[in-house]
């Protein structure tokens, strides 16, 4: 891909989440899914899990923000990382 944008990292998040058996979250309340934040001024995009019916959120993967594509580089390098595992159990 030469050009990332909203949509890919979106879709990152969504294989991420069916990777690691979580749900993304379908509202501003939904407890225990993730979301993915986006803010242009503070460097792109960050996963938050929302933490209660109140809308609390905390940070899972760290706070550091990045563009869409290092998002879509870092889902698909874990996703390469944890089939290479699953092919060699006893490296």
């Amino acid at each position: 891909m030469d050009r990332f944008t909203r949509k890919d990292a979106e879709k990152a998040l969504q294989d991420l989440c069916a990777l690691l058996g979580k749900r993304v979250a379908k509202e501003w309340n939904d407890v225990g899914a993730w979301r993915l934040d986006y803010n242009p001024t503070y460097g792109g995009f960050v996963v938050e899990q929302i933490d209660d019916e109140h809308g609390s959120i905390s940070r899972p993967l760290g706070d550091t923000r990045v563009s869409a594509r290092e998002f879509w580089e870092r889902v698909h390098f874990t996703w390469r990382a944890l089939r290479a595992k699953e092919q060699n159990p006893d490296a």
